[in-house]
């Protein structure tokens, strides 16, 4: 879900790694890999019940076999030009785009298909096995140096047997509450496309609370 929270919607220097329809243990696992890590590392704790991709772990993340590796340095240089080109253009509606009114969607399909799907028995005995997962890699790249934050995106279906398991694995894994940045819609601005996915306005409120959060 947090792909939606593109690079240039903050303030801050960051890289988004999330992976829209994954785990955020591929995430973790892909920076794992590395030996230079990120000082700090926030983790989207909504979807648990995917495991680790291990295809996408052996695409991008560190091989001393791949090929071309005098290419990397070279590589980094390419992406930084890119990310100013791209993420420079978002400035205005940035600046803009929070001090207009809320659009309106008709979700009501899609909300109630999720709530549909939410509704499974059995997503505690599926979710552990990925919480485990999850908590021992945080724990391993804390042991490395890195500070774990973790986050809930706000979503419509976030009262569903689904979301509620979810959340409840994830504070008992991460019992913390200082580990935990909270992002709140307490004037009701954010706004969701579909039962998943916030519109633009509503990602770069977002991502300010985050940025806030953080300073």
């Amino acid at each position: 879900m947090s792909y939606r929270l593109h690079e240039g919607y903050f303030s801050l220097p960051v890289r988004n790694l999330s992976i829209g329809g994954g785990s955020p243990i591929t995430g973790l696992a892909i920076i794992a890999s590395f030996q230079e890590l990120p000082k700090l590392i926030l983790v989207e704790a909504n979807i648990l019940s995917r495991p680790l991709d291990t295809a996408l772990l052996e695409q991008f993340g560190a091989n001393s076999r791949e090929p071309y590796q005098w290419f990397k340095p070279a590589r980094a240089a390419i992406s930084a030009l890119y990310y100013w080109g791209k993420y420079r253009s978002e400035a205005e509606n940035v600046a803009r785009l929070p001090t207009t009114q809320p659009a309106e969607y008709d979700i009501t399909q899609s909300v109630a298909e999720a709530y549909d799907e939410n509704h499974r028995p059995d997503w505690e005995r599926l979710m552990r096995p990925n919480v485990d997962h999850l908590k021992s890699l945080a724990d391993a790249l804390a042991s490395r140096g890195c500070k774990i934050l973790l986050f809930e995106m706000p979503s419509p279906t976030q009262e569903t047997p689904y979301a509620k398991t979810a959340r409840a694995l994830a504070r008992e894994a991460f019992p913390n509450a200082g580990q935990w940045i909270t992002i709140q819609d307490s004037d009701h601005q954010l706004r969701w496309l579909d039962a998943s996915h916030m519109d633009e306005r509503s990602a770069i409120i977002t991502a300010g609370q985050i940025v806030a959060a953080l300073k």
